[in-house]
């Protein structure tokens, strides 16, 4: 029994690790798609003002046109970085993720094996009882001396 207990808190803690690393994917998830589409929202700022700027010749425009560009570009740049941070710690949790779910199973073998064990227990008892049956004598019936 003590193995039976043993193997269902390993399954249940395995299965609650499980449980937070595919959380913490599906967060990393969010935050990537975040980061793409601010990505692209300053990429399409940027196409929009370099055709705005293309259009305006006085050197002050242009002045304004290169600081705006060089801010945005850099933001791209800082969001491209965390992008790939991002990604980078998705790649870790996959592949943490991967170990719990070979833990989890392992777990649940266990589990499966412990159960196995005392059911054959079980029914070892039950035959024992129906063979301690069978040999007594029938109820009514008195030995003959």
């Amino acid at each position: 029994m003590d193995e039976l207990r043993r193997a269902e808190r390993l399954l249940r803690y395995f299965s609650l690790g499980h449980k937070r690393l595919e959380r913490e994917r599906r967060r990393h998830e969010l935050r990537l798609r975040r980061a793409r589409a601010e990505q692209a929202r300053l990429a399409l700022r940027v196409r929009t003002i370099e055709g705005l700027a293309a259009a305006e010749t006085t050197a002050a425009a242009a002045r304004w046109r290169g600081c705006a560009l060089d801010r945005m570009r850099s933001d791209a740049r800082a969001l491209a970085e965390q992008q790939r941070g991002i990604r980078a710690e998705l790649l870790a949790n996959a592949a943490q993720l991967a170990g719990s779910e070979g833990r989890l199973k392992g777990a649940q073998k266990l589990l499966a094996d412990a159960m196995a064990r005392y059911n054959r227990g079980l029914a070892r008892i039950e035959q024992a009882e129906i063979d301690q049956r069978a040999s007594l004598p029938p109820m009514g019936e008195r030995k003959r001396v």
